[in-house]
């Protein structure tokens, strides 16, 4: 295995953990290991980028070490305060960043394609990191999904076996957290009538 094949697979592997640890309620998404967690990941997915030449990705990614270090700065010093996050304009503000420096630096069409999923798992990441969301609700698991299907896509474009299996069982997983989840609501309806 080559070491670009051997950083994405550690980035892959990471994510998984992460958001396994996150369903199983291992790791909470308000505190430092799980950030932790993140920055790893994200920090080895923007040397894969840069490594690869995969421009909107890494600029991605330096969005999501920024975020990591100061989430974490956050947690560290001042543990009380959350992040106001409006999620619809968050992920658009980000999609639309993203595709206006996907189309100044003449990125391809599933270079903007991996940027909206890398959206997705941003938003995902800021929503339950600021507490707006819940790990084991349907809108975490969903934007997951929606992220790992767009990775896919790329991963099978680019011909990457660690991307194509990591984003196949993340797609998998979140389909039963969000089947989990719906039953138990139907559950938890039944045993209220």
């Amino acid at each position: 295995m080559n070491p670009i094949d051997l950083i994405a697979w550690t980035a892959n592997i990471l994510f998984v953990l992460t958001y396994v640890f996150i369903l199983l309620k291992i790791v909470d998404g308000e505190k430092i290991p799980y950030s932790a967690l993140i920055l790893t990941a994200v920090t080895c997915y923007a040397i894969y980028s840069l490594i690869g030449g995969y421009y909107p990705m890494l600029a991605l990614n330096i969005v999501n070490i920024f975020f990591g270090i100061r989430t974490i700065y956050r947690l560290t010093y001042h543990p009380e305060k959350k992040y106001k996050y409006h999620p619809v304009l968050f992920h658009v503000v980000l999609i639309l960043a993203g595709t206006i420096l996907a189309i100044a630096t003449k990125a391809s069409a599933i270079e903007i394609f991996t940027w909206i999923g890398g959206g997705f798992f941003l938003s995902a990441y800021a929503l339950i990191s600021s507490g707006k969301i819940s790990a084991d609700g349907v809108t975490f698991n969903l934007m997951y999904m929606i992220a790992a299907g767009f990775y896919m896509v790329w991963g099978i474009v680019i011909g990457n076996m660690p991307i194509i299996a990591i984003e196949t069982f993340l797609i998998v997983t979140s389909l039963l957290a969000i089947f989990k989840e719906q039953i138990m609501k139907l559950r938890r309806k039944l045993n209220n009538h």
